[in-house]
């Protein structure tokens, strides 16, 4: 008979810790003989002892033979114990920061210690025995699914994803298959659906059509999903200000002119065209991918007085034909994030096709740290597999490798910005925003099958996962300017 399991005391647990490797199904009869096994993780104790470090649950030697024999009893609880053993033996080797693990039964585990005021404390409670594999086979990625699926919940899960980050040298060992079958394994999901012209609409409307009043419920006024720039020394700017600042940084990098016809790769919901005419008496061309975006951008433009001037086009960019359009400048904010590692050249090769003789180029996209970016390319994070998919974030390095390829040496770097470490509290507000207004939306559009509590984690994470990399540098942001050689624009009011 099936019987869900009943919590167990801090002080009785540790004393028969396969009870926490049963909470999704118990038979008494098998639960007497997985018992048998001899399998002790320890009596955990808290606090600190400053000569020793952390104290932290001793992790003695597993009785192998009784475990794999019971394995036959209750498979899932010896693999469950066995990945749990291991993921604890990795946290011993915490350096930065402390982290306590309440399990499954309630037993807790503390690793690291506060060496400075900034390192970061958090509690994580495990919900679910699964959680242990998910971690020991897919790492950061097998976390961020079972705090998705709410098997587990975190107390400062921003905090917690930078401490992992901090300590990213020391956890690489997060492995529970033995003889590179993990790697296989990530390799096997990471394997990805090239960003073709068709798949490229299928993974823009993916994210973009799920609802303009989601986007609205946590985005400023303006509607601007990307980074802002914010006046340094000012806590009290709203984000409204400092995505307009972002937006009139893009079109001085533009350099646009009076006249210009401007193409915008990525129309987001107007905002950047609008202030584009607005401020430079242009044309805009803006294309984009999502049916969702397109309709509430015509909106807003129609809303400004500016339809006459804006033209959204619902177009992928190759599908522009050279021969009939060409463009005084082009601007484009965190779309190259859609094209792909593999499309990357093929995006400067049509720029280049689309530019006039004495075209500017100016771009910004959200960039991987160097250092990691091999290893980043041959596995899937939870962003790609959840949020954005086909997404690809390039190192720097990369990015100017594809334009140089892409243009055949035409276009080159004239001037290169990070502005990274704004995006941290641009994230921490819309994150604040979506979960205060999740209910409210849900209910008014009723949107019950989409809008689910697994939805809200899966973007709880999203922001909190993507708010540590930039507060960690291990993201960047940069506005770039891209031109050809002998633009005299570029020269203009400069003293010769």
């Amino acid at each position: 008979m099936l019987r869900r399991p009943t919590s167990s005391s801090t002080a009785n647990a540790s004393s028969d810790s396969l009870d926490s490797l049963n909470t999704a199904y118990e038979d008494q009869d098998i639960v007497k003989n997985v018992r048998s096994c001899s399998v002790d993780l320890g009596r955990p104790k808290l606090g600190y002892q400053k000569s020793m470090g952390p104290v932290i649950p001793p992790l003695q030697n597993q009785d192998m033979y009784s475990m794999l024999s019971n394995a036959f009893w209750n498979p899932f609880g010896a693999v469950a114990l066995l990945a749990k053993r291991e993921c604890l033996k990795v946290f011993e080797k915490l350096r930065t920061g402390n982290v306590t693990f309440i399990d499954e039964t309630g037993v807790p585990y503390v690793f690291g210690e506060r060496n400075d005021i900034s390192d970061r404390s958090v509690t994580v409670r495990v919900l679910k025995s699964v959680f242990w594999l998910r971690l020991a086979v897919y790492s950061a990625l097998g976390f961020g699914e079972s705090f998705m699926y709410n098997e587990v919940e975190v107390d400062g899960l921003t905090d917690l994803i930078i401490l992992f980050i901090r300590n990213r040298e020391y956890l690489s060992a997060m492995e529970l298959l033995p003889f590179g079958l993990n790697a296989v394994l990530n390799s096997l999901i990471h394997s990805k659906i090239p960003n073709t012209i068709y798949n490229s609409l299928v993974n823009i409307q993916a994210h973009y059509d799920l609802g303009n009043e989601m986007f609205e419920s946590f985005l400023s006024p303006d509607m601007t999903y990307s980074c802002p720039i914010w006046e340094l020394g000012n806590e009290d700017e709203s984000l409204e200000s400092a995505q307009m600042r972002k937006i009139h940084r893009m079109l001085e990098l533009a350099k646009i002119r009076k006249g210009d016809h401007v193409l915008e790769v990525g129309t987001g919901w107007g905002a950047l065209s609008i202030e584009a005419v607005r401020l430079y008496d242009c044309t805009v061309t803006t294309l984009t991918l999502s049916k969702e975006q397109k309709a509430l951008a015509e909106a807003r433009i129609a809303k400004a007085g500016y339809s006459d001037r804006i033209t959204v086009l619902l177009q992928d960019y190759r599908l522009l034909d050279p021969k009939e359009h060409q463009f005084d400048r082009i601007v484009t904010v965190e779309m190259l994030e859609a094209v792909g590692h593999d499309f990357m050249p093929v995006f400067f090769e049509q720029a280049d096709r689309l530019l006039k003789k004495d075209g500017i180029l100016s771009l910004q996209v959200i960039t991987m740290v160097e250092q990691r970016y091999e290893a980043y390319c041959k596995e899937m994070d939870f962003i790609q597999k959840y949020i954005f998919p086909g997404g690809h974030c390039p190192s720097v390095t990369s990015l100017i490798e594809a334009v140089n390829k892409g243009s055949k040496g035409r276009l080159f770097v004239d001037e290169l910005d990070n502005i990274g470490p704004h995006y941290t509290k641009a994230l921490r507000l819309w994150r604040e925003a979506f979960l205060a207004n999740f209910d409210r939306v849900r209910e008014e559009t009723g949107l019950h099958h989409v809008y689910t509590q697994e939805f809200k984690r899966k973007w709880e994470y999203y922001f909190a996962y993507c708010e540590a990399g930039f507060a960690t540098r291990a993201l960047g942001d940069i506005q770039v300017r891209l031109v050809r050689e002998c633009n005299e624009d570029l020269v203009a009011g400069i003293p010769l």
